[in-house]
């Protein structure tokens, strides 16, 4: 995981306010996330099923890769 920090780090970063929601179930997100600090709580149908926390952790479509 801190290689994916390292192969990222001259992207720009955004910030994300806790409560935010970054993709909803159902849609597409179109994009890839790489977590830098923090954490993420992974919910399907209103029930959460992962907390990610570790920094370097690739969040997002699935697709794009």
């Amino acid at each position: 995981m801190d290689e994916m920090l390292t192969l990222s780090a001259h992207l720009p970063q955004q910030v994300f306010e806790v409560g935010d929601v970054i993709v909803r179930e159902g849609e597409s997100g179109g994009a890839l996330w790489v977590l830098v600090t923090g954490a993420l709580q992974v919910r399907k149908a209103g029930i959460v099923v992962n907390h990610i926390t570790r920094p370097g952790a690739v969040i997002g479509e699935v697709s794009a890769l």
